[in-house]
C-alpha cells in the first residue's frame, strides 16, 4: 500500500492506493478502529489480476471517531479456493473525526 503512510492523520472518505498481486485483480480494503472494529471496507479493481502485479486506487468512506484516535487501514485478497485473507498488508494511521 503506497496511500496512506504509516502514522498519517486520515478522514472519511479515505483514498487508498497501491500496487498488488491478487486473483481477479480484486483488492479487499478495510478500515478498524482502535478496538479493531471494521468501520469501513470495499473493494479496488487493480489494473490486472494475478501473476501480474496491478496498480489500485480506491475511496473508502468510513464511521469516523468521536475523538483523534488510532486505527488500522488494511488490504488484502480472498482466497479462490476457500475464502480465507491471503495477502495482508495493515498500515497504522490516526483516525480524525468529521
Amino acid at each position: 500500500m503506497d496511500l496512506p503512510k504509516a502514522g498519517e492523520k486520515v478522514s472519511s472518505p479515505i483514498r487508498i492506493s497501491g500496487s498488488a498481486v491478487v486473483f481477479e485483480a480484486v483488492v479487499s480494503l478495510r478500515v478498524k478502529n482502535a478496538a479493531g472494529q471494521v468501520i469501513g471496507e470495499g473493494n479496488a479493481l487493480a489494473s490486472a489480476g494475478a501473476p501480474q502485479r496491478g496498480i489500485y486506487t480506491a475511496q473508502i468512506a468510513f464511521t469516523p471517531p468521536a475523538v483523534e484516535g488510532p486505527g488500522t487501514i488494511e488490504a488484502f485478497s480472498r482466497s479462490p479456493r476457500d475464502g480465507s485473507l491471503e495477502n495482508l498488508v495493515a498500515v497504522p494511521v490516526i483516525l480524525m473525526p468529521r
